[in-house]
């Protein structure tokens, strides 16, 4: 991932005494880039980093090239040591780590701590773990506490981090501190101008958004509309991941976009497959169904949209509804307005309720002691409650939403 200057320099954060062995876990792409700058900021203070890669079901492990590319990872690819999941807790306690980091699911944050908890380790291994690297809001109280029970819990959203403060704020037990963290892609405020020629017209597919293939094929005709609309922009084509990439929306046939395109694709529509922060200055527009990265680029102050997709609402991934009242969603008939007339500040406003951008001087509390307050531990037994009641509310907010 390109900075133009040290991450941690811009935010005046110091590298103080850190712990002196930490164990980094991640177990999909979508967590790596934390683990990224976590990786870099220990090293900096010489301090030992394992790292855990979680993988099961997958046809090959590893992160590939293509996706070091995407994220901006240069952790070497030897510090990296591959995990099946019912591994992990063992591993983990072997180590004995100052510090974890869990980029898991928030059902594996759950178990883990369940099970550090049985042996006693719970407390004497301080835990961090991530929020929502996507736009689960339908899953907001559930996901909340799954993870809650940690000792840091890292928000890129400063809206859900809001939200789940006053969630936990009526759990009358220990939870987790929670730190506004912001997107790792995101590592350099950037002005985006709009007084020169941009030539990208950028679309970021989902694996699993839509995921019916005639859903599919409809949103790659609107693609293939739109750039011939528009014959003096390229189209790129940012794919999710291929077949055999560490993933948790793992690509289910030969569906991708780009796939679905080929033998179709127009002169000005092409895949890329880097990252895709290093072109912003040059995308003139962005647009997907549902992927986090319409935040990311409309925080950059790129004109970001959600184009509409039928049928597909219920897609557990799907965050349609959420762009939808945020007021980013747009047809294919209105995308192609936005293309011709951008609109920089609709989306860029609505961006920064959601989307922050990293902030380096979270780092330093990451690893400060963790805060014994007087609330006391919760039970498992209370735990399994929670979750259950969670998972309640979530159902109940379903149906007036």
């Amino acid at each position: 991932m390109n900075t133009e200057h040290h991450p941690f320099e811009p935010s005046g954060v110091a590298i103080k005494a850190s712990p002196k062995k930490a164990v980094l876990v991640y177990a999909a792409d979508s967590y790596v880039g934390f683990c990224q700058i976590l990786y870099e900021y220990l090293i900096l203070s010489g301090a030992t980093v394992s790292i855990l890669e979680v993988s099961d079901g997958q046809s090959s492990t590893g992160l590939t090239d293509r996706q070091r590319e995407k994220w901006g990872i240069t952790i070497p690819p030897g510090a990296i040591t591959p995990l099946r999941s019912d591994k992990l807790v063992e591993t983990i306690s072997a180590l004995s780590a100052d510090y974890l980091f869990l980029g898991v699911s928030g059902r594996a944050v759950f178990r883990i701590c369940k099970a550090l908890h049985q042996q006693k380790k719970i407390r004497k291994i301080p835990l961090i773990s991530t929020g929502f690297p996507g736009l689960q809001f339908r899953l907001m109280m559930e996901g909340v506490i799954l993870r809650c029970f940690v000792d840091r819990l890292l928000f890129t959203d400063p809206t859900l981090l809001r939200k789940s403060k006053n969630l936990l704020s009526f759990v009358p037990f220990r939870t987790a501190k929670c730190i506004l963290f912001g997107s790792p892609r995101l590592r350099v405020t950037r002005v985006y101008e709009m007084g020169r020629d941009r030539p990208y017209v950028v679309f970021f597919d989902q694996n699993v958004v839509p995921q019916g293939y005639d859903a599919r094929l409809s949103l790659a005709g609107s693609i293939l509309a739109l750039a011939d609309e528009f014959p003096n922009k390229t189209f790129l084509i940012v794919g999710r991941t291929i077949s055999g990439e560490l993933s948790y929306h793992s690509l289910e046939g030969d569906v991708s976009i780009e796939a679905l395109l080929a033998g179709r694709t127009r002169e000005n529509v092409s895949s890329f497959s880097g990252n895709w922060t290093d072109i912003y200055a040059d995308i003139h527009l962005c647009f997907s169904v549902s992927s986090t990265a319409i935040l990311e680029a409309a925080a950059l102050g790129i004109p970001s949209y959600s184009i509409l997709v039928e049928g597909d609402v219920d897609t557990r991934f799907s965050a349609q509804a959420f762009f939808r009242n945020l007021g980013l969603q747009r047809t294919q008939a209105e995308l192609a307005r936005e293309i011709a007339e951008p609109s920089p500040g609709v989306s860029t406003s609505a961006a920064n309720k959601h989307m922050a951008p990293f902030n380096g001087a979270s780092l330093p509390l990451w690893f400060a002691p963790a805060e014994m307050e007087r609330l006391p531990e919760a039970p498992i037994v209370v735990r399994n409650l929670l979750f259950r009641l969670s998972k309640l509310g979530d159902w109940m907010l379903s149906k007036i939403r």
